[in-house]
């Protein structure tokens, strides 16, 4: 586990140093890692001091970290040089999601070890492997869960003004998603948009399976990943309906 390549001291200052420097950097921090994300203690006790000066609404700058070090009585451990030294790496908060983004691929990798150490000691123990299998399962979803988990929080400034972009766009009949290959369907839906959920409901033989193909085509050639999923045809079947779609003939059961 001392293996450099599972932890870079030298972002996990920066990061820490721009939270205390530039607010905009604090609220970015916070939303995406946690101090058992930092590799090092003390780097995990200065990220839990300004958590808790911010839970607070308290500053966060260099003297009230130091003071909230000194309260929790690790400044014996922390020195108010060490903290200042933080501040004095950072340059700019450009980079600041880069290097979070860093920080939580290494406590990744490390979780990874860990859990591959463990999961092979109790493989050759004399443990139920039915019970390993179990354990191992649970400690993938608690680190899938730290990837995925900056997903659950949001900017609500940012996301308010996207929000209203969007309308503003519906409302001059711009696409905000992508474009159903309609017209007149595009200029009252705006398109397929994130999140959507798209019912289209009609009597059999109406049509609807040779619609759907028809927007998955034309989301195709806007270079759209696309996937259709059928419990009713097969393969051959649905490739059959996008040739006559294709080829404009006809069909009586389209």
């Amino acid at each position: 586990m001392k293996n450099e390549t599972l932890s870079d001291l030298e972002i996990e200052g920066v990061v820490l140093g721009s939270m205390m420097l530039i607010p905009a950097c604090l609220h970015e921090v916070l939303i995406t890692l946690k101090s058992e994300h930092f590799s090092s203690e003390k780097n995990q006790k200065v990220f839990s001091a300004i958590e808790s000066l911010s839970s607070e609404n308290n500053p966060v700058d260099i003297l009230t970290v130091t003071q909230r070090c000194k309260k929790n009585d690790t400044i014996k451990f922390i020195t108010p040089q060490y903290i200042s030294k933080l501040v004095d790496r950072v340059a700019g908060s450009s980079n600041v999601e880069y290097h979070c983004k860093i920080i939580l691929q290494k406590f990744i990798s490390r979780k990874i070890i860990e859990t591959c150490i463990f999961t092979s000691q109790q493989a050759q123990s004399n443990e139920d492997p039915i019970l390993v299998l179990d354990a191992l399962s649970s400690k993938l979803t608690s680190l899938n869960e730290a990837l995925i988990g900056k997903d659950y929080e949001c900017n609500l400034n940012q996301d308010v003004t996207t929000v209203v972009n969007s309308i503003i766009n519906a409302t001059q009949n711009e696409l905000t998603g992508i474009s159903t290959g309609q017209p007149d369907l595009d200029k009252h839906t705006g398109g397929f948009n994130k999140s959507d959920l798209i019912i289209l409901c009609a009597r059999p033989g109406m049509g609807k399976t040779t619609r759907v193909l028809s927007f998955l085509k034309h989301a195709a050639k806007q270079n759209k990943k696309v996937a259709f999923f059928s419990l009713e045809m097969s393969k051959e079947q649905l490739i059959k309906k996008m040739i006559i779609e294709q080829s404009n003939v006809y069909s009586g059961n389209n």
